[in-house]
């Protein structure tokens, strides 16, 4: 018998024997004593989860006139392969009152383009948040969603204002809300990219510590109010390090206009955002691989 894992979550028993050919000798000619047998099975024992890590900071600006929420969900860049993932974990199960009931709603018809488990980590309205993590599945990434409700951060009656009818992108204009996905997927290197749904929005920074006190290669966290830059874009997370995020509310416009497009150089006053995106501050532990539980089954 012998027995090797064929992957990371299959295994494989190949068992042999030798058997005894008593018809085979009677037959006229026939010689072999023995005929060898063998039979293959494959089973599936578990597969793996990617666990996302605990903010180690979170830093919203309430000076904004805005008003913002960031989520966490699970993105899949290949899920018109792989199929829908039609649960929504984290929503489902997070539960508010008041000014945030509406939350729940706003991740409803994402899952159709492979975004799911959205978990609700926190805003710049002073609610009390329970912090929760989402749990992706094996081929996903942990990915965020920036919830922006126009000039009405001090209103908290107005924050869900048009929330049904939110834009995701700047050219639908006269909307009140919008949301934004970064939908991390890996690029041609295989480095984990924030890209999603506004390019230029967002800047990463890979960290050593949790406070980011040692930003990794040659990346710097910058002061408040540094506008009109290019963000920095860092590699993938690794396990065991951080990551730092730092988001521009409003999205640049960029040359290409409505968030398309090169981004305006350095020190050009871009007319859509300010370009200085200390508007939402995280620092996130890198997400990390472990087994998830399945049911044994025989595949082969």
């Amino acid at each position: 018998m012998n027995a090797n894992w064929l992957s990371a979550t299959d295994y494989e028993v190949i068992a042999t024997a030798e058997m005894p050919t008593a018809f085979l000798r009677a037959m006229p000619g026939g010689t072999l004593a023995t005929l060898r047998a063998s039979t293959r099975s494959v089973a599936r024992g578990f597969r793996l989860k990617v666990v996302a890590g605990p903010p180690s900071k979170i830093d919203l600006s309430y000076e904004a006139a805005d008003y913002n929420q960031v989520w966490m969900y699970c993105y899949d860049p290949n899920w018109d392969v792989n199929g829908i993932r039609t649960s929504d974990e984290g929503a489902k199960y997070q539960s508010y009152s008041g000014n945030l009931s509406f939350v729940s709603d706003l991740a409803t018809n994402q899952n159709k383009l492979g975004r799911s488990d959205f978990v609700l980590i926190a805003d710049n309205g002073g609610s009390t948040i329970p912090l929760s993590m989402p749990t992706s599945k094996e081929g996903e990434h942990v990915s965020y969603m920036l919830y922006n409700s126009r000039n009405s951060r001090t209103s908290p009656s107005n924050w869900k204002k048009n929330y049904s009818s939110r834009g995701t992108a700047l050219s639908q204009s006269g909307k009140s809300c919008y949301t934004w996905f970064t939908d991390a997927k890996p690029d041609a290197s295989g480095n984990e990219q924030h890209s999603g749904t506004s390019p230029y929005q967002l800047e990463t920074v890979l960290c050593d510590d949790a406070n980011c006190a040692q930003p990794l290669n040659g990346g710097t966290i910058p002061g408040n109010n540094q506008r009109n830059r290019i963000p920095q874009v860092s590699n993938a997370c690794q396990p065991g390090k951080f990551m730092y995020f730092g988001w521009e509310d409003r999205p640049p416009k960029n040359q290409g206009s409505n968030g398309s497009g090169d981004p305006y150089a350095a020190g050009t006053v871009d007319p859509g955002g300010d370009r200085d995106y200390d508007d939402i501050r995280l620092i996130m532990s890198c997400p990390f691989m472990e087994k998830d539980e399945i049911l044994i089954r025989l595949i082969e």
